[in-house]
């Protein structure tokens, strides 16, 4: 290979990765990383360049073609309505195709005409590392996370924290004296943070449940489901409010899933604190 041909060719694959994200071809990858679903976008958005990169050279097959029709007479025509034969039936096996695959991916999803068109991203939970003693080192058969970390001084959530704060848990069902205590709880479970995942137990969100609980159904309700992230603020404190009900029916502490013996001994702290009756 010659230089020159190196040259050319070392800056077209320096280029074209270049060139391809800011045509909005790549994703550019968020702060957390990517995820699966970029990797879904980039055949989504490969596929959509291919069609219109075909549509265009379609176009320009066309003028030439027509041009050359015009100088040669009627050999050119021949050529034309030949070209233009394989231009439609290029077309419509790329729509079959595609109709195909939207037909199948909708059939399989339960999703409406073209699911596989829209893609929705959601960031990745941030990872807590364990060593820090924001957590501990593993779960309990039905509570939380054992040995839990935080602050353990008795702080609870700002006022301004959606995820925790005493009025955000009291909108979420949780009277005065409970609302309290788990805020101080959250503070002790992952200092107020509903984007925090245990990269070991797998603890998750702001009261850092279990995913054997996350999938309980009976936890979840309106737009929140199983299926939905727990780092969801709001998804996560329902969740934590129905293991509570599920506990005071069976006659036992609402806050038995964060203070049982091995869970989170600062907990008990908040509980002594805020809601020392119960």
């Amino acid at each position: 290979m010659s230089f020159r041909a190196l040259l050319v060719f070392s800056t077209v694959i320096l280029l074209v990765p270049f060139a391809l994200v800011h045509a909005g071809i790549i994703p550019v990858a968020p702060e957390s990383g990517y995820r699966l679903c970029d990797l879904v976008t980039l055949v989504n958005n490969i596929i959509k360049f291919v069609i219109q990169m075909s549509a265009l050279l379609a176009v320009m097959l066309l003028v030439i073609v027509g041009f050359k029709s015009i100088v040669s007479g009627e050999s050119g025509a021949h050529e034309l309505k030949s070209t233009l034969t394989n231009i439609v039936v290029g077309i419509i096996i790329m729509l079959l195709a595609w109709t195909v695959v939207d037909t199948i991916l909708k059939v399989l999803t339960g999703g409406t005409w073209g699911p596989w068109n829209t893609v929705t991203c959601i960031d990745n939970p941030t990872p807590q590392n364990i060593n820090t003693g924001t957590f501990g080192t593993g779960g309990t058969g039905n509570g939380t996370f054992v040995t839990g970390g935080g602050t353990g001084s008795g702080a609870q959530c700002a006022t301004g924290n959606t995820a925790c704060s005493v009025d955000a848990l009291k909108a979420a069902g949780m009277t005065d004296a409970q609302a309290n205590a788990m805020s101080c709880i959250a503070m002790t479970e992952s200092s107020g943070n509903p984007g925090s995942v245990n990269t070991s137990g797998g603890a998750c969100g702001t009261f850092q449940l279990l995913p054997s609980n996350w999938r309980n159904p009976r936890l979840h309700s309106g737009s929140c489901s199983s299926g939905t992230s727990c780092t969801d603020a709001a998804c996560n404190a329902q969740a934590a409010k129905g293991l509570m009900d599920g506990r005071a029916a069976s006659g036992r502490s609402v806050y038995g899933d964060w203070t049982c013996n091995g869970c989170n001994a600062k907990a008990q702290a908040c509980v002594a604190r805020y809601d020392p009756g119960h």
